[in-house]
């Protein structure tokens, strides 16, 4: 499938079937939607507060009810209904210690009970509250050895003891979710097992 069948791009950054069997794909010129026929594309209308904010697409996920999570590059993290097929908007705010911790999203997962974990580039780890709206926040600092090795999230994923596993460009971090610690994952090499 390519831009001669209807994509509005050639780049495909992520993917996802949901629960109703429809295939999206994420782009860089917009989300798209996949029946097994024919492509819709969401796309950002600067007069449209209700499309998607940011027509660059990096992760995308459904929750256990059912919602499509969306996230941008420079967009933040968009929650899509699919009645209305409106988008709402959840940004870094510089005056909201509570707001998303940095706008270019590119990781998404929900664990096992329920909670929505946002990996942004630049601005860590974020935990999303449903029912408040707010993030809490979880970023590498220099002085603490339990936090997050670097705060560029590039994948997330949970474990079968609900460990969550999260991906950074300074390696890979074990988080807790009882201790709320991070314990880093270093590279095995050659020269490690030789010293």
């Amino acid at each position: 499938m390519t831009i001669e069948d209807g994509l509005p791009q050639n780049s495909v950054t992520t993917t996802l079937q949901d629960s109703m069997g429809f295939v999206w794909l994420g782009t860089q010129e917009g989300l798209v939607r996949y029946d097994g026929y024919s492509l819709k594309i969401f796309k950002h209308e600067t007069d449209n507060i209700n499309s998607l904010s940011h027509d660059t697409v990096y992760a995308i996920t459904e929750d256990k009810q059912g919602t499509l999570w969306v996230g941008t590059d420079g967009g933040g993290l968009n929650r899509f209904n699919p009645t209305t097929e409106q988008f709402s908007h959840y940004r870094h705010s510089a005056n909201d210690p509570n707001s998303l911790s940095h706008d270019t999203v590119m990781a998404i997962t929900e664990d096992r009970q329920g909670t929505l974990w946002v990996g942004t580039n630049g601005g860590g780890l974020n935990r999303f509250n449903p029912t408040t709206e707010q993030f809490s926040h979880y970023r590498h600092s220099a002085n603490d050895p339990n936090s997050l090795s670097n705060n560029d999230v590039l994948a997330i994923t949970e474990d079968s003891q609900g460990k969550l596993w999260v991906g950074t460009v300074g390696g890979l971090n074990r988080f807790n979710p009882t201790t709320e610690q991070f314990s880093h994952c270093l590279l095995y090499t050659s020269d490690a097992a030789d010293e």
